[in-house]
């Protein structure tokens, strides 16, 4: 009886385990800011948040994407760039079509254009 409750324990904690890590990948912006202690108000003027926050909010915190530095990007296996990611040849884009807080992020380039950059988008 004692060996049968100890393997439930056993396989319950491995079961957390798996789940925790696999999940662990998959962290949204909004954990990750009430983390470092942003809480909603922070970046929605109101609570309940009516609105996106405006880009400046984001700027404040992150900073200017003209400082940013360039990256490596792959695109298959025969095609590196390097290039600062936040200058897109598009023009100037607000920081919420790549960056979602609340949802998966996702690269507008990989969405929107034909490339298919191997970049995970924070």
């Amino acid at each position: 009886m004692k060996n049968k409750f100890s393997l439930i324990n056993l396989c319950a904690l491995l079961f957390f385990c798996v789940i925790f890590n696999v999940n662990a990948g998959n962290q949204k912006l909004v954990d990750v800011h009430k983390k470092a202690g942003v809480n909603c108000v922070n970046c929605h003027d109101a609570l309940p948040p009516k609105s996106p926050p405006s880009q400046d909010k984001c700027v404040t915190c992150h900073g200017n994407n003209d400082k940013r530095k360039e990256i490596k990007l792959h695109e298959g296996e025969d095609r590196n760039l390097l290039m600062n990611i936040h200058k897109p040849h598009v023009g100037e884009l607000r920081c919420g079509v790549c960056h979602s807080v609340h949802q998966e992020s996702k690269l507008y380039c990989n969405e929107a254009c034909h490339h298919r950059f191997d970049v995970k988008v924070p």
